[in-house]
């Protein structure tokens, strides 16, 4: 199996459900799956994977330990762009430069696709040096418009706090959501 290959191997009380391929393959597949996966959980008494479950997740895939599935509130959580972002845990890296000719847009793309990730993982709302932190890290901060850039978000993003301030938090609204998922894609897709 090389590298860039991804297995992954659910056994519900060995019922079994194996995929092997790449990794794109693999998760887009287990997203495919996963209302299979997640009835078939259900018909067995046990709770779908939760983040608290004892899951590894590598190259070489994925595998959830039926012993301990006891949280009914959870779900199979496959990150759907993974040559975009990297999620572990709390930790977001972007994968590559995001889309914008300018730093204002860069800016805002960044934002978007941060904050995108950051609920996919489970936190609502963040902060403002959160947000720059990813922006810093993609090379498009700047810092005297980092603001003004932010508050052209009206339509997908919420703004809790006072707004340029650093302790504002920030959430996605429905639209910034598909706006992120949009980025995400093409992001996925070129693979750089």
């Amino acid at each position: 199996m090389s590298e860039f290959e991804a297995r992954v191997k659910i056994s519900i009380r060995d019922g079994e459900f194996e995929l092997s391929g790449s990794e794109l393959f693999v998760n887009q597949q287990l997203v495919n799956f996963r209302q299979i996966i997640d009835e078939t959980i259900a018909k067995t008494k046990l709770s779908p994977i939760s983040n608290t479950q004892k899951v590894a997740v590598s190259a070489s895939g994925i595998q959830q330990d039926d012993s301990i599935a006891d949280d009914q509130s959870s779900e199979l959580k496959v990150n759907p762009y993974p040559n975009a972002i990297h999620i572990e845990g709390n930790a977001i890296n972007i994968l590559g430069t995001v889309p914008g000719n300018t730093k204002a847009k860069q800016t805002r793309a960044t934002a978007l696709i941060f904050l995108w990730a950051k609920l996919f993982a489970g936190e609502e709302a963040v902060s403002a040096a959160d947000i720059r932190s990813a922006c810093e890290k993609q090379g498009c901060l700047d810092i005297n418009n980092f603001a003004a850039h932010l508050k052209t978000l009206k339509r997908q993003v919420i703004i809790n706090g006072a707004k340029g301030s650093s302790a504002a938090t920030y959430k996605l609204t429905v639209p910034g959501k598909e706006e992120a998922k949009t980025l995400l894609e093409k992001m996925n897709e070129s693979k750089s």
